[in-house]
């Protein structure tokens, strides 16, 4: 490869200096921010209904000796992918409609939030996996007792890719992500395809349709929003790209918007 101008050939190296960090990615000018420069979607009225299915699998102890088998219903999983789909649609621009009028008591500030027109759909099936827990030079001793747990990054890459290689996988414990020690409540793959999430101790539903609506952004190339190389900055506190999640993390601006919908994958 040659480059005929300097700027080019200075804009590559400095591309090459930070592939081992965050692949290669290009300077927004605009904003004077690293990052991907990413377009707005249209407004809701403008946006064709965009159907996500996303296949959902449990752990499941064959060995009956961990008391790690993860226990989610059908009706659960189609509540909480409900839920998920009106944390999406349900923005500031939507917030009369009859669709959402009910989930206002989740989302009570529209301010600043997109309304992106995508549902999210769970396959019909869901599947179960067992997996071994791996002790490697990463091993985590906290919670890490029994198979279903995810420890290392042998653990995280093994459920990444367990038939299905896709979709949300429902372990007991993530203790290990983006090569740190958690606890952590889930874990994507960037750019990819499956995602590694336990659920919460009291089961809140409000919750786990954030966490699943976020570890899915992660698969469409999202960052947090508080990543001060993401190029996609808000509310970092109210975001659903938000490192930190909680029930009220449901805003969506328009890049994030598009990412859902177009998407790497």
């Amino acid at each position: 490869m040659t480059f005929r101008n300097p700027y080019w050939l200075g804009l590559f190296l400095l591309c090459l200096s930070m592939l081992s960090a965050d692949g290669c990615v290009r300077v927004n000018i605009e904003t004077g921010k690293r990052g991907i420069a990413v377009p707005e979607a249209p407004p809701f009225e403008q946006q064709t209904e965009l159907i996500h299915r996303i296949m959902i699998s449990r752990f499941e102890d064959s060995t009956n000796n961990t008391g790690n088998d993860v226990n989610i219903t059908p009706d659960e999983v189609k509540r909480i992918f409900l839920l998920a789909t009106h944390i999406a649609q349900c923005g500031e621009d939507t917030k009369y409609n009859p669709v959402c009028s009910g989930f206002q008591d989740l989302q009570d500030d529209f301010e600043d939030d997109f309304a992106c027109k995508i549902v999210l759909k769970p396959d019909p099936q869901i599947h179960t996996f067992n997996f071994e827990h791996v002790q490697g030079p990463d091993h985590h001793e906290l919670d890490c007792d029994g198979d279903g747990v995810i420890c290392s990054y042998f653990d995280l890459d093994k459920v990444w890719n367990i038939y299905p290689p896709e979709g949300i996988k429902l372990v007991s414990n993530v203790r290990f992500c983006e090569g740190k020690l958690g606890p952590w409540s889930g874990c994507a793959q960037k750019s990819g395809r499956s995602m590694a999430v336990e659920r919460p101790e009291d089961n809140n539903e409000e919750y786990e349709a954030v966490l699943w609506l976020h570890e899915f952004g992660h698969t469409k190339d999202l960052c947090h929003t508080d990543d001060p190389y993401c190029g996609l900055n808000h509310d970092g506190e109210h975001g659903v790209m938000a490192s930190s999640i909680w029930e009220k993390s449901t805003n969506l601006n328009g890049p994030e918007c598009f990412r859902l919908r177009e998407g790497r994958n």
